[in-house]
């Protein structure tokens, strides 16, 4: 062995064996000799065993950021595949829900038509029609598929940065329901749920992100607002 070289033991252990006698003489040979900009350590080590085996952590991250890329794009595009079939399966029950309620309610004749005569309901058909308003009115200016991607990128950028930084935390979309037995904390639920909390009669559904800490277990819960800051 030579003073300066390495003794490697496995992968969490390296030496650097130093000879009083070869260091002094190789002092005393190149008395000028620079000494080394950074600090001679675990990290240094490392980096140099790397560069031994012909590893470049830039380009193994690069790598691994465009496998991520790669994988987030077929996901949303599986993702897309499947809005979009639901919303055709979709379109074609209502299609077919209204051909039967044609089919069992047929239009009058126009001239027969009073439009000062009220509807005879049951009670229970006023019951499942003030059920449905309801129900459309808290739904009709919600989109799902807006929220998602309208905050995909943050949400890549923000693992993306996860991976990068070696933090062990992973980001991804939640469905979270406000209801009794589970209620949701006052910073999720938006300002005009806490406002409108008496006259809503379903539970509120809000897409929230989940934040799993891979290090101890935790998981915490965002909102969108606060992924995109």
């Amino acid at each position: 062995l030579k003073s300066g070289n390495r003794i490697i033991l496995g992968k969490s252990h390296v030496f650097r064996f130093n000879h009083p006698e070869q260091a002094r003489a190789e002092r005393e040979r190149t008395p000028c000799a620079e000494t080394p900009a950074e600090p001679v350590d675990w990290a240094f080590a490392q980096r140099e065993l790397l560069e031994k085996q012909g590893i470049d952590m830039k380009q193994e991250m690069e790598q691994r950021l465009q496998e991520l890329e790669d994988q987030y794009r077929k996901e949303r595009e599986e993702a897309n595949n499947l809005l979009e079939q639901q919303r055709l399966d979709y379109e074609s029950k209502l299609e077919a829900l209204q051909k039967q309620v044609d089919r069992c309610y047929p239009e009058a004749p126009e001239e027969e038509d009073d439009p000062d005569e009220e509807v005879q309901w049951t009670e229970r058909e006023r019951e499942v029609a003030v059920w449905s308003f309801r129900k459309w009115r808290c739904y009709q200016f919600t989109s799902l598929r807006d929220l998602l991607w309208g905050n995909a990128i943050f949400l890549k950028e923000a693992n993306a940065i996860s991976v990068e930084l070696k933090k062990k935390v992973q980001f991804q979309f939640v469905l979270l329901t406000n209801t009794l037995y589970s209620p949701l904390p006052p910073d999720l639920l938006p300002p005009e749920a806490t406002e409108d909390r008496e006259k809503q009669h379903f539970p509120l559904t809000i897409v929230a992100v989940e934040v799993q800490n891979q290090n101890n277990g935790a998981t915490h819960y965002w909102t969108l607002e606060k992924l995109r800051q």
